[in-house]
């Protein structure tokens, strides 16, 4: 409602659902932001006029005379926003978000490695997020099941696992690899130390709009393994310059690291890739000049129309 007393045009960057929602950021399989919402599964209400009724109400009035430009960082969040009620009627435009590739970049391994202390002779395997293996969007559970699949084929041995974002529980006991948890990293360096010392990156989401993370590891040169959902199709080429698992398959997320881990020739071939990947897509050059073209549009748009008036 506040938006409206700006009586100018507004370019809104989404980095999640909640503004075509009754209220969610991600629905899950909830297909009512589509219509008006009602019957929140995640309010677990069977009452049509729930909260998430009022408040997407709430949002049309308030929506409904704002000049507005969406812009969403993934082509898939793209057609949830142009398929939504909220949204239909509204320019929607797609721009990858940037990164800024003089920090994040490869770091030579075996140092990443000696000055995080991790081994400097295993294939390691890193996963991480906030909230990394308590938030079940961020699929946690489903890596373990992989982990386990990858036991049978692999050198359990020859593999570890690290995780950031998340602190030693008191019992590993479900995890068939040894893990390294390295809690939350803060500042950016020690994060492309960590992603230039992983081997493999692997985010198992299971809905997602542009994870960061990703971003990070291409541009440290880190091959991912990802489901194939959300934003991860923009950011990954199946089998090109990394792995995208068919949704929530276990057994195709452990093929997924093997792949990877399993020819030295293509991974370092792929590691080249991605990292060049991230110079020549995902800087913040070119998402800054893809904002100002747009910004430019709207403005002269804008001179013309005050202009015919």
């Amino acid at each position: 409602e506040t938006l409206a007393k700006l009586q100018r045009p507004i370019i809104w960057t989404l980095h999640d659902m909640w503004a075509f929602t009754g209220g969610c950021l991600y629905t899950q399989d909830c297909e009512g932001y589509l219509n008006s919402c009602g019957k929140c599964p995640q309010l677990n209400s069977n009452n049509s006029w729930d909260l998430s009724r009022w408040v997407w109400q709430r949002k049309k009035r308030a929506w409904k005379n704002l000049d507005l430009t969406i812009v969403t960082p993934s082509s898939w969040l793209a057609d949830c926003a142009r398929s939504s009620s909220l949204f239909k009627d509204l320019r929607i435009e797609f721009i990858l978000n940037g990164i800024d590739t003089q920090v994040y970049k490869p770091f030579a391994k075996d140092l990443a490695r000696k000055i995080l202390n991790l081994p400097l002779n295993k294939h390691l395997i890193l996963f991480g997020s906030l909230k990394a293996t308590s938030d079940p969007r961020k699929g946690f559970p489903l890596l373990k099941k992989a982990l386990q699949e990858l036991t049978k084929s692999e050198t359990s041995d020859n593999l570890e696992l690290i995780v950031l974002g998340a602190s030693q529980p008191e019992s590993d006991s479900q995890l068939e690899l040894k893990t390294h948890y390295l809690g939350t990293l803060r500042d950016d360096l020690s994060l492309a130390l960590v992603y230039s010392a992983a081997d493999v990156f692997v985010l198992p989401s299971v809905q997602d709009n542009l994870p960061n993370t990703i971003l990070e590891a291409i541009a440290c040169g880190t091959p991912c393994v990802a489901f194939k959902i959300g934003g991860m199709p923009d950011m990954i080429d199946h089998q090109k310059d990394g792995y995208l698992v068919q949704p929530y398959q276990t057994e195709d997320l452990a093929k997924g690291i093997s792949w990877l881990l399993g020819d030295e020739e293509r991974y370092q071939t792929i590691s080249h890739l991605v990292r060049e990947k991230a110079e020549k897509q995902f800087t913040l050059e070119i998402q800054a000049n893809r904002y100002l073209a747009i910004c430019e549009e709207i403005a002269q748009l804008r001179k013309l129309n005050k202009q015919k008036a």
